[in-house]
């Protein structure tokens, strides 16, 4: 399973679902420190609004590290125990590594479906179209990735998200 949800509400997901790791993916990510999660079971990705909001395309050159660096922890997550991803609002940033992080680890399955799915749990998600499209350009998905993302339609246009559960297994880690 994969946990999403705003900064202001982990340590209630934290309590509630005891996931084995934590992403945190926001402007500054120093302070983001939770009772009980070692550094070694949480990432920090420093992602900002600005950079996730960008609607262009992503150039051949851009910057795939972070997301690299997000399918490879949550490759590693135990699987009996839930994956929390984290935000400021809990609307882009985590929506799309969730996102990614599905179609990195399920490869086999269509991309549409899981963003389908999401879209089936919340009206109020808006994955990041950056991230997504710098995950399209890293796992060579040819546009599919961002297809998804238009299949979803448009959001509620919530200001913040509610805590999420994607009821999710990965099909191969990668």
């Amino acid at each position: 399973m994969i946990i999403l949800c705003p900064y202001d509400r982990v340590e209630a997901a934290l309590k509630k679902f005891e996931p084995d790791r934590v992403i945190t993916i926001m402007d500054t990510v120093g302070s983001a420190n939770f009772a009980g999660i070692p550094p070694e079971r949480h990432l920090k990705i420093g992602y900002t609004m600005a950079e996730a909001a960008r609607t262009q395309k992503c150039a051949p050159h851009c910057d795939t590290v972070r997301i690299r660096q997000m399918i490879d922890f949550a490759a590693g997550n135990d699987w009996s125990k839930p994956l929390l991803v984290h935000c400021r609002l809990g609307l882009s940033r985590s929506p799309a590594a969730a996102l990614i992080i599905q179609c990195a680890l399920s490869p086999d399955i269509p991309e549409v479906r899981f963003a389908e799915d999401m879209r089936t749990l919340s009206r109020d998600v808006e994955p990041s179209f950056m991230m997504l499209a710098q995950a399209d350009d890293l796992l060579q998905r040819d546009g599919r990735m961002l297809d998804a993302l238009d299949a979803m339609g448009e959001s509620s246009g919530a200001s913040v998200g509610e805590i999420l559960r994607i009821p999710y297994l990965p099909a191969k880690a990668t």
